[in-house]
């Protein structure tokens, strides 16, 4: 192999001239209007923007995705002893979202191909405590909604998605962020499109639910009625943030096209590779490939996970993440008796997942120069040059 390096990318998106434009001119209106701005105003042009493309009537900007699970779960206000289903294969604010409200997460298992959420597992977790279902659409690849809602229906359930990762995402034609009663998104630096950071977005077709997510983030305040009328805190996004937001959202649908052409062609260097199982890429279903992911058989492999990123970055050159282990292997998870005991196929899967560097500014040479990295790696050539 050539002698380079791919680092893990350091940002998620592409910011250019567009972003520094947008919060020069929030500046500007600071210093000409010599007064703050209403703080009711959060991005309001973001938010309808925001609601079209993901086909919700109502878009409600916040601080972080973590938070908008926590207002979604406030919003359902449970009760101890209330199960929520959701998936292992998740970052831990999916599940702890649950715990801080006094309810009980339920684990389901995953999908040996998608890796997204069973609807079979979930069906099986269901009983008389089941209060919703948060799926998580990993990496971007839509889970089984339509299984997933008639479950919901069947059982009276909520369902609240983890979109995360998604933005852009769409099932059965549908864009995801209007198919549940609920849906929440980050914005965070990795994410492919950012809010200077950090940043996040509830979504829902229920006005009552979007009414008490506004009040929520603004310490329970109805600014029609001049008083607080829940608990609740400062949860609001920033205005340079909506406006980064805006410009983000007129390069999203490109970056992502970039992203899932990029990953196909990493999908054909590696396809020959026994080793690894490659993520899906439906044709029907948009996936924006916010992690391109793959899972590597330790049996066949003859080596582990953790081997085989150390051999790929320190011989090859290729920067590599592990998102993620099982979210019951947190520590916070594991005094509360969580555990993988329920969820075998989770519990291994996850152990061997390996999330390639993708990024919408790579070439076709960088691909090549990652699939050849990992196909060195297992084949065990190495020409020391690293």
């Amino acid at each position: 192999m050539e002698k380079r390096r791919i680092p893990w990318p350091g940002l998620g998106t592409v910011y250019d001239e567009a972003e520094w434009n947008a919060v020069t001119a929030i500046l500007r209106r600071c210093m000409d209007e010599n007064e703050g701005i209403d703080v009711r105003y959060v991005g309001a042009e973001f938010e309808r923007t925001f609601a079209v493309m993901t086909g919700a009537n109502e878009a409600v900007a916040v601080n972080s995705c973590g938070t908008a699970l926590d207002i979604a779960t406030m919003i359902l206000n449970p009760n101890p002893g209330d199960e929520f289903i959701t998936t292992p294969l998740t970052f831990i604010c999916t599940a702890t979202t649950v715990i801080a409200q006094g309810a009980t997460v339920r684990f389901a298992d995953i999908d040996e191909k998608t890796w997204n959420i069973d609807p079979k597992s979930i069906e099986a977790c269901v009983n008389g405590r089941t209060r919703a279902i948060y799926p998580v659409h990993y990496a971007g690849l839509a889970c089984d909604m339509a299984r997933i809602l008639g479950i919901a229906e069947r059982k009276g359930l909520a369902v609240v998605e983890d979109a995360a990762h998604a933005l852009g995402t769409t099932h059965q034609g549908k864009p995801v962020g209007g198919l549940g009663d609920m849906t929440a998104f980050s914005f965070q630096s990795m994410k492919n499109m950012t809010t200077l950071g950090e940043g996040g977005l509830l979504t829902t077709n229920n006005a009552e639910y979007a009414k008490a997510a506004r009040e929520i983030r603004s310490f329970g305040f109805d600014y029609s009625r001049g008083t607080s009328v829940r608990l609740g805190t400062n949860l609001r996004m920033t205005l340079p943030q909506a406006a980064v937001g805006l410009t983000q959202l007129d390069k999203v649908e490109r970056l992502n096209r970039r992203r899932r052409e990029l990953a196909g062609l990493m999908n054909e260097k590696l396809a020959e590779v026994d080793e690894i199982q490659l993520p899906l890429l439906p044709n029907d279903d948009q996936h924006p490939v916010h992690l391109y992911t793959i899972y590597l058989n330790e049996r066949t492999a003859g080596m582990n996970r953790a081997e085989f990123r150390k051999l790929l970055n320190e011989e090859c050159g290729v920067d590599t993440r592990a998102n993620y282990n099982p979210v019951y292997d947190h520590e916070v998870l594991r005094q509360r008796g969580y555990d993988g005991s329920g969820t075998p196929v989770a519990d291994r899967i996850c152990r061997g997942l390996v999330n390639l560097p993708l990024h919408p500014s790579y070439t076709e040479a960088d691909v090549n120069f990652i699939a050849a990295g990992v196909k060195q790696t297992l084949a065990g050539r190495f020409s020391g040059t690293h």
